[in-house]
């Protein structure tokens, strides 16, 4: 990067009083961040420009806060590992429209992807598999049993999804599924990657999977 290219800080939001699992543009300067401090909250373009939080909402039965999704312009849905559940919030007042208990989303990585406007996948773990969520109806229409372990799951292309997982005997892989017929089919699976975990997985535009670990490793994959 050259001078002209670096980022320099404009802002610093302070509010959170520990580490910050994820951070989302709700709507145009408007975020929303989750933390491991119990609480989400928002934040919006107020006096000079500049972020202001205007809200916390304190998850009083859970460890932490985790993940984040943006469903659709006025809902959004969170997970919870402390408490193994999942919450559907409306994004204009920013209520809790509805929670789904006994969800095993005890993972902070990317456990939350969308597979079409009205179906949501959720990477459950302890054997549990995935979880496939109507969103119309906050409710789920079927449990996949699968990995032990899902780290992340990635929305690729065509109804692919990329996965990295533990399984029942202990082996890191990659994983590509294919969603057919309320039913996730593994079509690539591939195994020991890392030398260890497989925390985070990204398919790129031209094909090339990225896979990082707790090797320290990022490593580049062409099928």
């Amino acid at each position: 990067l050259t001078n002209e290219d670096k980022y320099n800080l404009e802002q610093k939001l302070q509010g959170h009083s520990n580490l910050v699992w994820n951070i989302i543009e709700i709507r145009e300067n408007e975020l929303i961040s989750v933390s491991y401090d119990k609480t989400m909250k928002k934040w919006e373009i107020k006096n000079d420009n500049k972020y202001e939080c205007t809200k916390t909402i304190t998850f009083q039965n859970s460890n932490s806060n985790c993940n984040i999704l943006k469903l659709n312009e006025n809902e959004f849905v969170t997970s919870s590992f402390g408490d193994k559940c999942l919450k559907f919030w409306n994004s204009n007042d920013y209520t809790n429209i509805s929670t789904i208990n006994n969800i095993e989303v005890e993972w902070t990585f990317r456990t939350l992807c969308m597979i079409d406007k009205d179906l949501l996948c959720v990477g459950g773990n302890n054997s549990k598999g995935f979880y496939l969520i109507k969103i119309s109806t906050h409710q789920i229409i079927k449990n996949i049993l699968g990995p032990q372990i899902i780290y992340s799951i990635y929305e690729c292309f065509d109804g692919l999804f990329l996965c990295s997982i533990k399984n029942e005997n202990g082996n890191c892989s990659l994983v590509k599924y294919k969603y057919d017929n309320q039913d996730l089919k593994k079509i690539i699976e591939k195994e020991k990657v890392h030398n260890g975990n497989i925390y985070a997985c990204v398919e790129l535009n031209d094909g090339t999977v990225a896979s990082g670990g707790s090797d320290n490793l990022i490593k580049l994959w062409r099928n």
